[in-house]
Parts: structure tokens; sequence; C-alpha cells
């Protein structure tokens, strides 16, 4: 089982590079541009935006992603339309329940 990741996690790592692997167009460079969200009582919310300058595109998928400290993990990664025509924009969005043990 991975461990859970937190926005906390992603924080120190804006507008740095991280690398996807996907299946169907190979190793992608892709920019955290965004970190947002926030916890209320027992649930932790939060969203990452991404962003591929070289406008490659790959579907929504669950993907190996890999950072220089954090290490690979797996990140369901999906396109959306932020408006903008600086490169292709990817979000991952989280929703946990934060157990009163302090479980991942």
């Amino acid at each position: 089982m991975v461990a859970k990741l937190h926005k906390q996690d992603f924080e120190p790592h804006l507008n740095e590079q991280f690398t996807v692997h996907s299946n169907e167009i190979g190793p992608v460079e892709i920019e955290l541009v965004k970190v947002s969200g926030q916890t209320s009582g027992n649930i932790e919310s939060f969203s990452l935006l991404f962003r591929n300058a070289e406008g490659k595109v790959f579907r929504h998928n669950t993907c190996q992603v890999t950072h220089p400290s954090m290490g690979d993990f797996p990140l369901f990664l999906g396109p959306v339309d932020t408006g903008k025509t600086d490169g292709v924009y990817y979000e991952a969005v989280f929703n946990y329940i934060i157990n009163s043990n302090k479980e991942g």
C-alpha cells in the first residue's frame, strides 16, 4: 500500500518539475503550478495543478510520477481546461477522511 500524500507534501515543490510516465506517449515533464485546498474537521481536500509547456497530451489515467526528492508514486491525473494557452494543464484531486489515530 502506498502512503497517503498530503497537501503539505507538495507545497515545498511548487514550480518544480515532475516526470509523468505515461503509457500513451512516454515520459512527460510537468511543472507543479498550484497547490490549493484545505483541511476542515476530519476531511482533507486539496488539488494539484500541473502544466506541460510542450503541449503534450495524455488522457486521464493513473500514472507513475517521479520527483527528485519525493520519489516515485502513482497519481491520477486528468487534463483540464484552464482557458490558458501556455501549455496543457493537468489536475489531481485528493479527498481524505482523517482518522483520529493519525493513519497515513
